[in-house]
């Protein structure tokens, strides 16, 4: 019987039928498995990533590119050479990553959340202010009790006189805007320490902010609020 070579591991056997195209039954199983999960070469139709290394039945490369063609996209995605937040380099970084960290992920997110509910209030700006009057009007024990916590706070921090010309005065200190954003609109008392944070209720603690401004302040420190704008 003549010597053939295994087509497997190309190794010579003799001794086996004629009909033998391997040297065991190990190659004949390692071949039967080769044509049973063949990779044919393929690329992802969402940005053109060779999937010959995956799985035979796999059709995308990531989450993402599902998502691109099950939106109606015909063309490959373009992948940015920069974070989309900061503008740093994504070095390292997956091919269809967009933030080069975590941190500019969140700060993306809180953007576009930010974002997205100054466009929602425009819209339901009206509809908002009714619900809040009819509110009022139907439960005034709510007004009642967060006025008397004010004034709670007010006796417990210290009491001190504020008069109209000294309001009037330190309005023109400020040329007659908002502390924090300069605006020239009606201006409110805001405490710099809030009265729940142990401010008291005096003129060396109170400051002309618009309502704008008074209200997103609410209870937060100077410092923790304004780290808080900078970030959104």
């Amino acid at each position: 019987m003549s010597q053939r070579t295994c087509t497997i591991c190309a190794s010579p056997y003799e001794g086996r039928g004629p009909s033998a195209k391997y040297c065991s039954t190990r190659c004949k199983w390692t071949a039967a498995n080769q044509k049973r999960y063949k990779r044919p070469d393929r690329s992802c139709p969402g940005c053109g990533t060779s999937l010959s290394d995956l799985h035979g039945r796999q059709k995308y490369c990531s989450e993402g590119c599902r998502r691109w063609i099950a939106n109606g996209h015909t063309g490959f995605r373009s992948f940015a050479a920069a974070c989309s937040t900061c503008k740093g380099s994504m070095e390292g970084k997956r091919s269809n990553a967009v933030y080069c960290s975590r941190t500019c992920k969140l700060r993306a997110s809180e953007e576009r959340r930010d974002r997205d509910d100054a466009a929602r209030y425009q819209v339901e700006r009206d509809r908002r202010i009714a619900y809040a009057t009819s509110y009022a009007k139907a439960n005034p024990h709510v007004g009642r009790a967060a006025r008397a916590r004010r004034k709670a706070w007010k006796r417990k921090a210290g009491i001190f006189a504020i008069s109209g010309k000294d309001w009037r005065r330190l309005c023109s200190r400020h040329r007659e805007a908002c502390f924090y954003c300069d605006a020239h609109e009606p201006l409110t008392m805001d405490h710099v320490i809030p009265l729940s944070k142990g401010g008291r209720h005096s003129i060396g603690n109170i400051i002309p902010a618009c309502l704008s401004c008074n209200s997103s302040k609410s209870d937060s420190f100077l410092a923790a609020w304004r780290l808080k704008r900078q970030r959104g």
